[in-house]
C-alpha cells in the first residue's frame, strides 16, 4: 500500500504471510526368509523334480521381517512487514 500526501513524500507499506504445510503417510511391510537348509538332494529323470533330502540348519540369522508406520509433517510459517517513508527535503514545490 502507498500513501503520498504530498509531491515531496511518501509513505508505503507492505505485508507478506506464506505458510508450506507437508504431510506424509507411509506404511512398509517387509518378509525376507534366506534358505534355512544347507543340503537338499533332488530325484532327477522326471519332468518335475522333487526333494528327496533336506537337512534344515535353522539359527537365529535365516530369516527377516519388518513392518513399520509412519507419519510425518511439518508446518512452517513466515510473516514480513515493511514501512518505508521517503521525503525529498530538497525538493522545491512551485506555488503558482
Amino acid at each position: 500500500m502507498q500513501f503520498k500526501p504530498t509531491e515531496t513524500s511518501e509513505l508505503t507499506a507492505d505485508a507478506l504471510y506464506a505458510r508450506n504445510k507437508l504431510p506424509e503417510r507411509r506404511s512398509d511391510q517387509s518378509n525376507w526368509f534366506n534358505r534355512p537348509f544347507d543340503v537338499v538332494t533332488f530325484d532327477s529323470g522326471h519332468s518335475v523334480a522333487t526333494t528327496t533330502y533336506l537337512h534344515e540348519a535353522i539359527t537365529g540369522e535365516t530369516k527377516d521381517a519388518g513392518s513399520e508406520q509412519q507419519y510425518r509433517a511439518q508446518k512452517s510459517e513466515l510473516y514480513d512487514f515493511g514501512l518505508n517513508a521517503k521525503w525529498d527535503v530538497t525538493a522545491t514545490i512551485s506555488h503558482e
